[in-house]
């Protein structure tokens, strides 16, 4: 009687490391290197992306963190990286412009809640079949609201952000203001640049050219005490948890906002987990799942004062590169920027914001 009574459990526990091994233990070598190097390169860039979506730079240090595992954990990819991205930037910009930070957040819940909902629903694979040429138009439109908003960070000019300006007036102001050039602001660019193009691929393998400007510009800017704007003080722990303060109204008001951040992040972490797959021997994402996962994200995140955040194809395909096979690639990339964050803020206080537009 007692052997038939501890079988149930022998087989649960098998069942449970079985699942435990497939999704987080396949590879340890190749999901610590992959996590390391995904989170090198996504330094830079969840800084410079918050920069771009109208907040301080450390939100967005928040959301690589925190996003990243949420969805590695819930979501329907082993291999998906998850954290702020430029096609996020362009709408979180013009909701934090028109509604700030606090409504930003709430905004965030109701996306991660519609993702959710869309992944039950079953909806995942529907993304799927969005026309390639609108998917490029998209993206290269993208690329240049952000060149262009970046144009002041790079020129060092710090002009006041006027919320309901249009693209063109928000270009023409800068250009009114080019007398006004910072040139200590715009050589580091150019050295940002430069170090990106140059540097050989034999060090890029290892070494993002991206992370490689930036330290180069930083201590150079430091070092030489030169006069140009920087992100400002990040603090070396992750912020407690709490609840962004809203109201009924908010619902209604902030409803059209939240469906835009669901449907881009929907589409954007699809396309990546797709990207993840061809990179892939034998992988294949569940869409539905991957909703849900990267709603999840969004709604945690939202608690630690992070942005929304989707599946973020560079990060994604570099992971795959350095040898990811699992879910525990992601939470290594994570734990790595909770050890940059402290251990290195200090540091990372000084990035000029030219370096990071470079």
């Amino acid at each position: 009687m007692k052997t038939h009574a501890l079988l149930p459990q022998a087989s649960y526990a098998d069942r449970l490391w079985s699942s435990l091994k497939s999704n987080y233990f396949v590879d340890l070598s190749g999901d610590f290197w992959g996590g390391i190097t995904s989170a090198v390169v996504a330094l830079p860039l969840a800084l410079a992306f918050a920069l771009a979506s109208g907040v301080d730079a450390k939100y967005g240090l928040y959301t690589a963190i925190v996003a990243a595992v949420v969805a590695s954990i819930f979501g329907g990819s082993k291999v998906q990286i998850t954290g702020p991205t430029g096609a996020m930037a362009v709408i979180l910009a013009g909701i934090v412009a028109q509604y700030g930070i606090e409504k930003l957040w709430v905004a965030a819940i109701l996306a991660g809640v519609i993702q959710i909902a869309l992944g039950l629903s079953r909806m995942g694979r529907f993304a799927l079949y969005i026309p390639h040429p609108l998917i490029t138009g998209f993206t290269n439109g993208i690329a240049v609201i952000i060149f262009a908003g970046q144009l002041n960070n790079a020129l060092g000019l710090q002009i006041p952000a006027a919320g309901d300006a249009t693209f063109f007036e928000k270009l023409i102001a800068t250009l009114a203001h080019l007398p006004d050039v910072n040139l200590s602001a715009l050589l580091l660019t150019g050295l940002v640049i430069t170090l990106m193009l140059v540097t050989p691929v034999s060090i890029t393998r290892r070494v993002p050219a991206s992370l490689i400007g930036l330290t180069v510009a930083t201590a150079g800017a430091f070092l030489m005490q030169l006069n140009v704007p920087t992100i400002g003080a990040i603090p070396h722990l992750l912020p407690s948890p709490h609840l962004p303060a809203w109201s009924w109204g908010d619902l209604h008001l902030l409803i059209r906002p939240a469906l835009a951040l669901a449907a881009l992040g929907s589409i954007e972490s699809l396309l990546s987990a797709v990207v993840a797959d061809s990179m892939t021997v034998s992988e294949r994402h569940d869409s539905n799942k991957e909703l849900v996962g990267q709603g999840m994200a969004n709604v945690v995140t939202a608690f630690f004062q992070g942005i929304p955040a989707t599946g973020a194809i560079a990060r994604t395909a570099v992971n795959v590169r350095s040898g990811a096979k699992s879910r525990l690639s992601s939470i290594i990339h994570s734990l790595a920027l909770v050890l940059i964050m402290f251990f290195f803020a200090e540091f990372a206080s000084h990035i000029p914001l030219a370096a990071l537009a470079g």
